[in-house]
């Protein structure tokens, strides 16, 4: 955490290479001119003094830079910034050189504000004022504004005239004692009963100095985070002095986180009792000591990069400014550097209007800042304090933004131990708004500044006519807190509605619930079917026929628009699926060879173990199948190859049961005599008789000696044919050898004989 404060050194003092005034060793990071060029009079007063660049640096002291800050304020930063950067060139440290120039013409330092690019100085008078005129790396001289008008509240003994008492305190869990309309008012007791006390939110307060020895206070002395006085350059907050104890200095602050933060159930409790601090102590009180707006600034800087969400402060000034011209937001330091620090880092100030009313215009600065939230107070009854400064601001802007409660409210007697007091001003109705603030980011810490300040302008008691006394109204926690976003009539649960999710106008109260695992209705579950038991991705409630088996669910993984709830067999093949996209019965998931062709299936409809796309021709017929043997001769194609055969051995004569002429189909030697008889041939299969194979080779229904074939005038008494016979080439009725047959008698002579004879085979 950053401890120093930014009074006499910088934030951060980067390593920065020594060189004249005005040199450059490296090209300067941008950085825009934040304060109008110029000088003007100083007549030896604190003076403001603005350089004209940063001097050589690089990005690397960027990343430097945002090392050194709070982590929260790197988020907040990233959160609030387009670019989602937390640091750029107006965040580096003021050129070491360029300070050490001013101390050489003798300027004490007091306050370096890198965001401006400027350094407060002690006393500018005539000579170093024409010497910082000469200096060409000087933009512009002008005098630290003083606060002169009184800006302390009006204090009263005793309380008000009616407490709250036994009053309602409706859902919230605290007794708030006679500060419960502080919450009552700006319904901040309805965020208390949703459990929002501003826990993890860090306020920064920049004050006269705070005292935290009361019975209210003393809780809060373990959630101060950090705390210093800019006066005294020291960690001491509380009074240090006996002037600061005679001029009350720690009063003021003290009273203010009273009434942010008061914790003490049952006598006082604050708007938000669990937030972290940041102690600042930037003003002082005695009246010969100038208010002056670069410790104010050295404050809210602290603050900011230590990580406060936002600051809360109840000072302002009008010295050295012309009122009202310079009320214009963009004229005095303060308002200057508000809108800066609030633009590039999303931090949100909280300002107190001032008590310089009922005149028109009588806000100070930086109240003018379009950035800051001006408070301006009211009565416990809501209409406006006579002494709360107006507005518009000299461009005609509304001012203040808001209000809240800051006529008689109730604080703590701060130089005691216990009791009560009251007190009036603007001063009490920032640090309140301020409170309400921080239960806002407690429940919405994704909010940027300005969807804060959105909802807070949106919500108040005069959103739709707002005016230069209150602005846009009393501010009401509970509506800018849970705002129906989403327009479905409900109020965000965090805030204390009912309505689980306020940006989607599909999910709230009474809403029907979806199949999507989500608590659509806002009773605090979804479905009792919006759940994935088996973990394969489909809901019960949606598409999966089995939410116990993660092999089933009815997403379609490959496309082919069919699920394993659907019966695919394979959801990561598309070629696979339970569809039937030719219509006959039967899928590629069960038997069907070809989708495409309702006359192929795989079904087995005559179940004789075969099916269509196994080859069946007859699926209705149990007696055709590819599995059964083939009966010849009888008309049906058994064993679907297409044929029912009647020439069985393929010798080119159908057999006798096929009304055909070959007697033996089953034997391809043995067929009719295609030749006419008297025919000199030998044949070495069939058709022709082979005299003593007791056979009847062909087919004439005679074997042996009975066969014409078989004449005896040519055979010898061994049954060959005689030598004369083969001479003649010529002899009727020769009997005709088959090899493939049984050979008879005079076999062998014959063989001797065959290449002398004309061969004669049938094809």
């Amino acid at each position: 955490m950053l401890r120093r404060p930014i009074l006499a050194l910088p934030l951060l003092l980067l390593p920065l290479t020594a060189c004249a005034p005005g040199a450059a060793d490296a090209p300067a990071l941008d950085h825009r001119p934040a304060l109008s060029a110029g000088f003007s009079a100083v007549a030896g007063g604190p003076a403001w003094i603005e350089f004209a660049d940063k001097g050589p640096a690089t990005a690397a002291d960027l990343a430097a830079t945002e090392a050194a800050l709070h982590p929260n304020a790197v988020r907040r930063r990233a959160r609030n910034r387009t670019d989602g950067a937390a640091v750029d060139a107006r965040d580096l440290p003021l050129h070491g050189a360029y300070l050490d120039a001013l101390e050489d013409l003798g300027l004490t330092l007091r306050v370096q504000v890198p965001r401006l690019n400027a350094v407060s100085v002690q006393a500018v008078g005539p000579d170093e004022a024409a010497a910082l005129a000469a200096l060409p790396f000087v933009r512009s001289v002008r005098p630290v504004a003083l606060r002169s008008l009184p800006m302390l509240p009006t204090v009263t003994d005793g309380l008000p005239d009616a407490p709250r008492g036994d009053s309602d305190p409706g859902p919230s869990p605290f007794d708030y004692g006679p500060a419960a309309w502080h919450a009552e008012l700006t319904a901040a007791d309805d965020l208390h009963g949703q459990g929002l006390t501003g826990a993890g939110v860090i306020v920064g307060v920049a004050d006269t100095g705070f005292r935290l020895t009361h019975e209210v206070l003393e809780p809060l002395q373990a959630q101060v985070l950090d705390a210093y006085d800019f006066l005294e350059d020291d960690a001491v907050v509380a009074n240090e002095t006996p002037e600061e104890d005679t001029a009350e200095q720690d009063f003021h602050g003290s009273a203010v986180v009273s009434v942010l933060a008061g914790k003490l159930d049952g006598t006082m409790v604050g708007i938000a009792p669990d937030i972290s601090l940041l102690l600042a102590k930037t003003e002082s009180v005695p009246l010969e000591e100038p208010f002056e707006e670069d410790t104010w600034i050295a404050g809210v800087q602290w603050a900011e990069a230590n990580g406060a969400d936002l600051v809360t402060s109840s000072l302002a000034w009008a010295d050295w400014y012309t009122f009202p011209e310079d009320l214009d937001g963009a004229t005095a330091v303060s308002t200057v550097f508000a809108d800066q620090i609030t633009a590039d880092t999303g931090i949100l100030l909280v300002q107190s209007a001032g008590n310089d009313g009922p005149g028109v215009s009588s806000i100070w600065a930086p109240n003018d800042a379009a950035s800051v939230l001006s408070a301006a107070a009211v009565d416990d009854s809501g209409d406006v304090a006579f002494f709360s400064s107006r507005g518009p601001t000299a461009d005609g802007r509304f001012k203040p933004d808001l209000a809240a409660p800051g006529q008689s409210t109730t604080i703590v007697r701060w130089d005691e131990a216990t009791g009560l007091q009251t007190a009036s001003g603007t001063s009490f109705a920032a640090p309140i708004l301020a409170g309400v603030a921080a239960l806002l980011i407690e429940a919405h810490p994704d909010w940027t500044r300005d969807e804060i300040v959105a909802a807070f302008k949106d919500t108040a008691s005069q959103a739709a006519t707002p005016d230069n006394d209150l602005g846009w109204g009393i501010v009401n926690a509970y509506a800018a807190c849970g705002p129906d976003d989403d327009g479905d009539g409900a109020i965000d649960v965090a805030c204390g509605g009912d309505d689980c999710v306020d940006d989607d106008a599909t999910r709230g109260p009474g809403q029907p619930e979806q199949c999507n695992e989500l608590d659509d209705d806002c009773d605090g579950a979804p479905g009792a079917d919006e759940v994935d038991s088996d973990g394969d991705g489909d809901l019960a409630c949606a598409t999966d026929c089995d939410d116990s088996d993660p092999t089933l669910n009815g997403l379609d993984a490959d496309g082919d628009t069919n699920s394993p709830c659907d019966g695919d067999c394979d959801d990561n093949d598309v070629a696979l699926h339970a569809l039937d996209g030719d219509g006959d019965g039967d899928t590629l998931c069960g038997t069907d060879c070809d989708d495409a062709d309702p006359t192929v299936e795989g079904l087995d409809h005559d179940g004789d173990g075969a099916s269509l796309c196994d080859g069946d021709c007859a699926d209705g017929d149990a007696s055709q199948s590819p599995l059964l043997e083939e009966i010849p001769y009888d008309g049906i194609d058994q064993d679907c190859d297409g044929i029912d055969p009647t020439d069985v051995d393929g010798d080119g004569f159908d057999g006798l049961g096929a009304g055909g002429i070959d007697c033996a189909d089953d034997d391809p030697s043995i067929f009719p005599d295609p030749l006419p008889e008297g025919a000199l041939t030998v044949a070495i299969e069939g058709g022709h008789e082979l005299c003593f194979d007791a056979r009847d080779n062909d087919c004439d229904g005679l074997e042996g000696t009975d066969d014409p074939d078989c004449n005896h005038d040519t055979l010898d008494e061994a049954g060959a044919i005689t030598a004369a016979a083969i001479e003649a080439d010529s002899v009727d009725n020769v009997c005709t050898f088959s090899v493939a047959g049984r050979a008879g008698p005079g076999v062998g002579v014959l063989l001797l004989l065959l290449p002398l004879l004309a061969l004669r085979r049938r094809s």
